[in-house]
């Protein structure tokens, strides 16, 4: 009788604490490519009582005959995709179905799971009528737990450690996701971004770490012009580029657009010295940009970003170990995809304090940042070096 009643209190607190779970599904949609028998799903997730706090969780996966998810035993493992600054899952469905990195992988049998922040959604304008304040706490830490509920997620799927990667803020989100969990982690696709420099490069961001933490003490929660900016930008090159520049006069938009993002940005306007978005010229253009690939991850970017995520990754890329302090604790395989001209060679700062003994190298010497983010040949220059690196490194553990 008394092992009876231990287990009912145990069952009854187990429900409690899922009850009081501050996670609540709100929606759930999918989209069925009937020819690819692939499935895009969508889920959105509410944080405590205020609507504002809500992320949304994805999956990409491959069908049934059914049009049912295939059973996770017919699945290699999961793949945790986590977006660039300002951006959505969507940055990894640019292109094609097939071709963009979330669906090629889905269909080389990966369960690939996204993460689109709290500021999805939001469109200029609208904190001039709602109430915009829970942007104060839409740091890393808050990022950090939203992607934490994906990873239990997925593993108490699959039965098996995912992989966490992204481009540019998507690798710093690996970083500071691993750091919270160094052993949940199969392996780390880190494409193009760092959550650490050491000397001499971190002292070059001590006055912007300091400008991004006076600004969040004094109630600025949100900017609102860095990325509506990019996104004019990019659709008035490809839109109108003879037409005046609104950002620079005497110049057209593609005069400006080009001498924008081909020319070097040292800290602490760029997140590295010699910091380019793209490879070009004035005469020639975009050297190895797929212009279209570029527009598309352009108009999915948000409006509003947090000032709290600014805050936090520019003092990290200023030395503080706040999101870095455990990653001697991770053991396991990392693929380092770097841009000469973006974080390139700086990312080894932060390398160098994983505990890992497997670190494989991707760099593409020429390239800018936005570059390895939107190449033409994107098949080539991500699609594949991704899965061969899984292929080589996961797929392996994951059949253990």
């Amino acid at each position: 009788m008394k092992y009876a009643n231990g287990v009912f209190l145990i069952i009854l607190l187990c429900t409690f604490a899922l009850s009081a779970s501050p996670y609540k599904v709100v929606s759930e949609t999918v989209d069925v490519n009937t020819i690819l028998k692939l499935g895009k799903y969508e889920t959105v997730i509410q944080v405590g009582h205020n609507p504002a706090d809500r992320f949304t969780m994805h999956r990409v996966v491959k069908l049934d005959n059914k049009s049912h998810p295939l059973a996770p035993c017919k699945l290699k493992g999961a793949f945790i995709l986590l977006p660039g600054g300002g951006s959505n899952f969507e940055t990894y469905l640019v292109g094609p179905d097939g071709e963009s990195v979330a669906t090629f992988l889905a269909l080389n049998g990966i369960d690939v799971y996204g993460y689109s922040p709290r500021a999805r959604g939001l469109v200029t304008g609208d904190c001039d009528t709602k109430d915009c304040s829970a942007m104060k706490n839409w740091g890393i830490e808050t990022y950090v737990n939203d992607i934490e509920y994906i990873r239990k997620t997925a593993t108490q799927l699959h039965h098996k450690l995912p992989v966490v990667g992204g481009l540019s803020l998507g690798a710093i989100l690996s970083v500071a996701a691993i750091n919270e969990k160094p052993n949940a982690y199969a392996g780390a696709v880190l494409w193009e971004g760092a959550l650490y420099y050491d000397s001499p490069v971190k002292e070059l961001f001590t006055d912007t770490c300091a400008y991004y933490k006076e600004l969040w003490n004094s109630g600025q929660y949100y900017d609102n012009q860095a990325y509506p900016f990019l996104k004019a930008a990019v659709s008035l090159y490809m839109a109108v580029p003879e037409e005046p520049s609104p950002f620079a006069e005497g110049l057209t938009n593609r005069e400006f657009f080009l001498y924008f993002i081909t020319s070097p940005h040292n800290p602490p306007e760029g997140e590295a010295p010699g910091y380019t978005y793209a490879a070009g010229d004035m005469i020639n253009g975009l050297y190895y940009t797929d212009e279209t690939l570029l527009l598309q991850f352009a108009m999915q970017m948000n409006d509003y970003e947090p000032i709290a995520i600014f805050r936090d990754y520019m003092c990290g890329l200023a030395g503080e170990r706040t999101f870095t302090n455990r990653l001697q604790k991770y053991k396991g395989p990392i693929f380092s995809m770097q841009a000469g001209m973006g974080f390139g060679s700086y990312a080894e700062f932060n390398l160098a304090l994983f505990g890992s003994m497997d670190i494989t190298r991707y760099i593409q010497p020429g390239f800018g940042h936005a570059d390895f983010g939107t190449p033409k040949n994107y098949t080539e220059i991500i699609d594949e070096p991704i899965l061969q690196w899984l292929e080589a490194k996961i797929f392996p553990l994951w059949k253990k």
